[in-house]
C-alpha cells in the first residue's frame, strides 16, 4: 500500500511538473560508472610501482557489462499507447459510439483503433529495482574478476618478472534502480488506422562496490620467510581518497550517480485490415528512435522497428488478442555498439466485470537474438614455483573470472491489472506487473504500473 500510495503522488507531480521534468537532465556518465571505479584502485610505490588493470582490460570490463545492461535497461516495455477506449463514427447520427465496452491492457494492443478524429492522452508510472542479470545476483558480489598485472618487463629483456603473476580479485556489487513515466498519445486518422507516439521519461540510480583482495600468486610476500607487510611488492595504501582499506591485502572501492531524461521515443502506426467484434486483425509498425543518453543508460544510442501483427475478438464481456512481432536493431551508438534483433510476442484476457471495470492479464514475451552478455567463468592463473629464470614449474591455480559471451535471452513478464472509468472517459488503471524467466535484466519483486488516459 505505501508503495502504491508513492507511485499515486508521483504521477500526480509529473502532471504538475512535466515541462520542468522534460527540459531538465542530470548526467553522471553511469555507462562509464564501472570504468570509473575500477581506474581508482591504487598501491603503495614500494620497491616498484605497482601496474594494475590497464586500459584494455578496463574496457573489456565495462564494455562486457554495459553491452549487456544497458539495451535491456533503456527498452524495458513502456506499455501500449494507444488508450483503453475505442470509437466508431456513425455516419448515419453524426456521433462517435463505443466499439467495445471492454477497456484496452496496458502493455498488449488490441485491433480497435481510438477511432476517426479522436484523441487519446495519459500518463505511467512504474519503478523498479533490478536484483539480477541472469546467473548474477547484482547486489551480493557475484560478479567476480580478476585484474591482471601489466607486462611491464618484456620477456626478451629481462625475463618475466615474478610480480606479474600477482592479481588483485574483485568482487563487484551493484545497486541498480530506474523510475520511468510515460507521456503517450494516440490520434485516429481513420476509424481503420491511427498514430500514436510515447515519451518516456526515465530517471536511474547506480551504486557499484568493489570487494577487493591482492592476491601474491608470485611475489616475495608468497615466501614465509619474508612475511611481513614491509616486505610486500604490492600492498594497498593505509590511506586513500577513494580506496578504503579493510585489512593486509583487502579493500573496497564504491562509487554511485544518477541520471534523468527523455529516453527514446516510440513512435507507432497501427492499421486494422480484418473487422470482427472487438477488433479483428490489425498490422502496426513501431519505430524506437534514439533520443535517450546511451551514456547515461536511458536510450541505446541506435533506431528500431519493430513489425507487428494483432488479433483481438470480443464475446460478450470476455476479450482475448494476441501480438506477434519482430524488431529490426541497428548498429546502436558509441558506447552500445551492438543492438540485437528480438522476436516480440504477447497475449491476454479481458473480461468487463462491470461497465466501468474492466480485469484484464497479459504475458508480454521479448527473445533478444544473440544479445550481449556475461557468464561466470573459470580461468588459470598459473603459480610459478621456480627461479624467474624458470617458468616451467607452474601449478595452475584456477580463480573466477568474468567471461563476455552473447547468447539469444529470454525475457517473459505477467502482469494483472485492471481499469476504472469513474467518470466519462476517463480510465485509472493499476497492473502488477512479475518477472516470468530468469534471463536477463530482472526485478524479482512484483512492480506496481500506475496508469491514467482520457479520450476526446
Amino acid at each position: 500500500m505505501k508503495r502504491t500510495l508513492h507511485l499515486v503522488s508521483t504521477c500526480l507531480t509529473v502532471l504538475v511538473l512535466l515541462p520542468t521534468l522534460l527540459s531538465a537532465q542530470q548526467r553522471g556518465g553511469l555507462a562509464l560508472l564501472l570504468r570509473d571505479l575500477l581506474s581508482v584502485i591504487e598501491l603503495d610505490n614500494t620497491t616498484h610501482e605497482a601496474h594494475f588493470i590497464g586500459g584494455e582490460q578496463l574496457d573489456a570490463l565495462s564494455g562486457a557489462f554495459i553491452a549487456a545492461v544497458g539495451p535491456q535497461l533503456a527498452t524495458v516495455p513502456l506499455g501500449s499507447p494507444g488508450g483503453g477506449l475505442s470509437f466508431t463514427f456513425d455516419e448515419r447520427t453524426g456521433a462517435f459510439l463505443r466499439s467495445s465496452e471492454v477497456f484496452g491492457s496496458i502493455y498488449s494492443e488490441r485491433a480497435l483503433t481510438v477511432g476517426r478524429s479522436k484523441w487519446n492522452a495519459g500518463i505511467s508510472f512504474q519503478s523498479a529495482e533490478y536484483d539480477s542479470f541472469g546467473d548474477f545476483q547484482l547486489g551480493n558480489g557475484d560478479i567476480r574478476f580478476q585484474l591482471r598485472h601489466q607486462d611491464v618487463a618484456p620477456i626478451a629483456e629481462f625475463g618475466n618478472p615474478e610480480l606479474e603473476e600477482d592479481v588483485i580479485g574483485a568482487a563487484l556489487a551493484i545497486e541498480l534502480s530506474t523510475e520511468t513515466t510515460v507521456l503517450f498519445f494516440t490520434y485516429g486518422i481513420s476509424d481503420k488506422f491511427d498514430v500514436s507516439v510515447a515519451v518516456p521519461f526515465v530517471s536511474v540510480d547506480m551504486v557499484a562496490r568493489a570487494d577487493l583482495e591482492i592476491l601474491r600468486l608470485e611475489s616475495e610476500c608468497a615466501n614465509p620467510e619474508l612475511a611481513g607487510e614491509e616486505n610486500c611488492t604490492h600492498r594497498f595504501p593505509l590511506s586513500s581518497p577513494d580506496l578504503v582499506r579493510t585489512g593486509d591485502a583487502t579493500a573496497f572501492v564504491a562509487r554511485g550517480g544518477s541520471a534523468s531524461g527523455i529516453g527514446d521515443i516510440v513512435v507507432r502506426g497501427k492499421y486494422r485490415f480484418r473487422d470482427a467484434p472487438g477488433g479483428g486483425m490489425a498490422f502496426g509498425v513501431d519505430l524506437r528512435l534514439a533520443t535517450g543518453e546511451e551514456e547515461e543508460l536511458i536510450g541505446t544510442g541506435g533506431t528500431s522497428t519493430r513489425l507487428f501483427l494483432v488479433g483481438s475478438r470480443e464475446w460478450d464481456k470476455l476479450s482475448p488478442h494476441f501480438n506477434l512481432g519482430y524488431t529490426f536493431s541497428n548498429a546502436g551508438g558509441d558506447l552500445i555498439t551492438a543492438l540485437s534483433d528480438e522476436i516480440n510476442y504477447s497475449f491476454g484476457m479481458l473480461y468487463a466485470a462491470t461497465p466501468r471495470v474492466t480485469i484484464g492479464a497479459d504475458f508480454v514475451g521479448r527473445q533478444l537474438l544473440d544479445a550481449p552478455s556475461f557468464v561466470p567463468g573459470i580461468e588459470n592463473f598459473n603459480l610459478n614455483q621456480g627461479s624467474p629464470d624458470d617458468r616451467s614449474g607452474g601449478l595452475p591455480v584456477f580463480l573466477p573470472n568474468l567471461q563476455a559471451t552473447t547468447d539469444d535471452i529470454d525475457v517473459l513478464l505477467g502482469a494483472f491489472g485492471v481499469r476504472f472509468n469513474p467518470t466519462g472517459n476517463l480510465l485509472v488503471s493499476l497492473n502488477i506487473v512479475s518477472s516470468l524467466s530468469n534471463d536477463g535484466l530482472e526485478d524479482e519483486d512484483l512492480i506496481p504500473v500506475l496508469a491514467v488516459d482520457y479520450s476526446f
